[in-house]
């Protein structure tokens, strides 16, 4: 801690001299790379997990006071650390700092999908570390690409176990840069839009469902394709409501009563009756029973597009009782 002491002395008024220009910027790195890690504002959805390069070692993406966050948009903001390297930036750098190359995209680091693309800059190689801007001139810019040409380059927000084939790239210094997230994710399926339906796993791995686009839509319930529905509905005795039918009643025999009956989501339906009574094809109805004779059920049946359906009314006769 000598060396920094006296550059922190320097800093306060005492001579810098002989120090060149190469080595103040070599302290100024120092400087950066040995202060305590200052907190940066954490979201309350932080992406967490782990990157790896074979040059520099293990690059944390989330500790005590400062994380990355993807924002709704898809933007990641926020920095990652490494023990060799100190603070790496993930988004806050103007339109036109970024460097250009194969196949890469020149914005601020988001997500697409599974895919990371755009740049992100390691502070340290950066003129002005504190604040990761400027030009360096330690003949290393900083500057990592999350994607660009080729089938292996560019990483990717999963903790799949083949994280690994999929790769950022920080020229010399950094190298091959391979990202693995935490696995935070609860599987299951959402409408990205409203004729889309998307498959998460647990390993936040994204699949588009088919047919794509949903043919009949995407249920924003279920997250899934919209399917036909089947048949539903009901039959009921002297009361015109599905909500509380009525499925038995009694009469005494010669008596009549009134059929009720109505689906949805049905092409055509037919009521018969065991005492050779029947209508239909309407989807909905009301008729008047024949004269009961004896204990009668009546059965409802639709089909449409969706599958089909069945239910069912009974009508029975009061007992009539003679004096003997």
């Amino acid at each position: 801690m000598k060396s920094l002491k006296k550059f922190t002395q320097g800093m306060s008024g005492a001579p810098l001299a002989p120090l060149a220009p190469l080595a103040l910027l070599g302290a100024l790195v120092l400087v950066f790379l040995l202060s305590a890690r200052t907190p940066v504002a954490l979201s309350q959805t932080p992406m967490a997990g782990w990157a790896w390069s074979d040059t520099i070692g293990w690059i944390s993406l989330s500790g005590t006071g400062y994380g990355l966050t993807e924002q709704s948009n898809g933007d990641i903001t926020g920095f990652a650390w490494s023990d060799n390297i100190g603070w790496i930036k993930f988004g806050g750098f103007p339109a036109d700092s970024f460097p250009s190359g194969p196949g890469t995209l020149q914005i601020n680091a988001r997500r697409s999908g599974n895919n990371l693309q755009g740049w992100v800059r390691a502070c340290s190689a950066a003129g002005d570390p504190y604040n990761c801007t400027g030009a360096s001139t330690s003949g290393w810019d900083g500057w990592i690409s999350l994607s660009g040409a080729g089938p292996d380059y560019g990483a990717r927000t999963t903790s799949n176990p083949n994280y690994d084939q999929h790769y950022a790239w920080g020229s010399d210094v950094v190298g091959w840069l391979s990202f693995n997230f935490d696995a935070s994710c609860t599987a299951a399926f959402f409408c990205s839009d409203a004729d889309t339906s998307v498959y998460r796993d647990s390993y936040c791995t994204e699949t588009v469902q088919t047919p794509n686009p949903c043919a009949l839509g995407c249920n924003a319930g279920t997250g899934q394709c919209a399917v036909l529905q089947p048949p539903s509905g009901c039959i009921s005795i002297n009361a015109q409501t599905c909500v509380s039918p009525q499925k038995t009643f009694s009469v005494r025999k010669g008596g009549t009563v009134q059929i009720y009956w109505s689906a949805s989501d049905a092409d055509s339906c037919t009521v018969t009756g065991t005492n050779g009574q029947s209508w239909g094809p309407a989807t909905s109805g009301l008729q008047t029973t024949a004269a009961i004779q004896q204990k009668t059920v009546y059965a409802l049946s639709c089909t449409g597009d969706g599958g089909s359906m069945t239910d069912s009314a009974t009508v029975n006769i009061i007992p009539e009782y003679r004096e003997i």
